[in-house]
């Protein structure tokens, strides 16, 4: 089967990604592609993996698009993919140009964004913190670019990096951005770091854009979630994966991160439960009991 030759693909590399100091998150991204390029392979009957394939995957997959038209996510997706090529045909990676660039903070500017990631690092414990790093990061740069420090941010300052944002960014993308910049003024208003430490101040320039677009329902009804467990076909072997996905949603409130990451070792077969990190908030779960259908 596919499965097998594209897994034992997936270990070498993941192999590779690892001794070179690949960081976890970022590994679990080349993951997640991954498993759609054998979703790929299996809805469309192929056995071996091989770089048209990966091509292939990636044409349908972006809809077509060339590769400058995608967004830096469908990007990086790209170099998912080219990395498990390159191990295919050679058996071994050519990698520097994709290995995790690490975002440091430097000098009396870097110092308040440092304090801020490790405060947030104790209370989130999660993969948020690689996240807010990249988002602050624009910050970051922009006082380098003006050479300020953040003591020195000011009204006009952060006016322009908005408008810096408006011109680079897409709104989902601006408005993610401006998400953690707030996170990060209110810190530095709540250690009186800065000329104007008027939270509400910052708070009114630093407005999410509104976005509209369908409204998806936050809550369905005990009755619709059994419709939707019902309508599942049980016949075959995707039909069986989606129902026990959806299961494990339903049933135990597990996110999409968590169950797409599963993997046999979170089975406690002994004691009838199952055990896993939650990738969002890297907490342990250890007591989600299994019930056993009474016969």
């Amino acid at each position: 089967m596919c499965e097998s030759q594209l897994l034992e693909l997936r270990q070498g590399v993941k192999a590779v990604l690892v001794s070179k100091q690949y960081k976890e998150a970022c590994i679990k991204r080349y993951n997640h592609t991954w498993e759609h390029v054998q979703k790929f392979m299996e809805t469309n009957g192929l056995v071996v993996y091989d770089r048209d394939i990966g091509n292939s995957f990636l044409c349908k997959w972006h809809n077509y698009k060339t590769y400058d038209q995608l967004s830096r996510r469908q990007k990086e997706r790209v170099r998912h993919v080219e990395v498990l090529s390159d191990f295919q045909e050679r058996g071994t990676l050519a990698v520097p140009r994709y290995k995790y660039r690490p975002i440091e903070f430097e000098g009396e500017i870097g110092k308040p964004f440092n304090a801020f990631i490790e405060e947030e690092r104790i209370i989130k414990k999660g993969s948020s913190i690689s996240r807010y790093k990249e988002r602050i990061e624009y910050l970051y740069k922009h006082l380098q670019k003006e050479f300020k420090t953040v003591k020195e941010l000011d009204i006009p300052c952060m006016l322009r990096f908005i408008n810096h944002l408006d011109k680079e960014k897409s709104a989902l993308s601006k408005n993610n951005i401006i998400m953690t910049i707030r996170l990060f003024v209110r810190y530095l208003c709540s250690s009186e770091q800065l000329l104007n430490n008027n939270s509400e101040q910052w708070m009114s320039l630093l407005k999410l854009r509104q976005i509209h677009q369908p409204k998806i329902p936050s809550v369905y009804s005990q009755e619709e979630v059994e419709a939707l467990i019902g309508a599942i076909d049980r016949g075959n072997p995707q039909g069986k994966r989606d129902y026990a996905m959806i299961l494990l949603a339903a049933r135990y409130g597990l996110r999409i991160s968590d169950i797409i990451g599963m993997r046999y070792c979170n089975l406690d077969w002994e004691h009838n439960r199952i055990i896993l990190f939650q990738q969002k908030t890297g907490k342990k779960i250890a007591a989600i009991q299994c019930q056993k259908k009474s016969t």
